[in-house]
């Protein structure tokens, strides 16, 4: 029996397998909606021969489309990746470390430390927003 048929997905299919494989026992397992063994053991083998690439995956060129930019992730043939981010510029590192600097010289420790930590917190309650 074919493992995409005894799923009920495509070749094409990019999904999680294992979401996919834990719907279908949930319905046909013993304690399920409509139990079915036979069913349940061809979900099985099917997941175990998708799962450890048994099964070569044919995907037409034209489906593969990726949108994306530095830092950003996809899958291919079950592996992921991602894309390397660019380097920050020079002064985008310098400028945090003057700013602490002055900080020191104007405000002593004591400062760059009370600084610091309300510069995490507002970067903190800013995020979530």
């Amino acid at each position: 029996m074919d493992p995409y048929e005894a799923l009920g997905i495509d070749p094409s299919f990019d999904g999680d397998l294992r979401a996919l494989r834990n719907r279908l026992v949930k319905q046909y397992s013993e304690a399920g909606a409509t139990p079915d063994e036979e069913r349940m053991k061809a979900i099985n083998v099917a997941y175990e021969s998708l799962r450890d690439g048994h099964v070569a995956r044919v995907v037409p060129a034209s489906r593969v489309v990726f949108r994306g930019g530095p830092g950003s992730s996809f899958v291919l043939d079950g592996r992921r990746f991602v894309l390397a981010r660019p380097p920050r510029e020079p002064a985008a590192i310098a400028a945090p470390v003057l700013a602490a600097g002055l900080v020191v010289l104007v405000f002593g420790w004591v400062g760059l430390a009370v600084g610091g930590a309300v510069w995490v917190l507002w970067r903190q309650l800013t995020r979530r927003w």
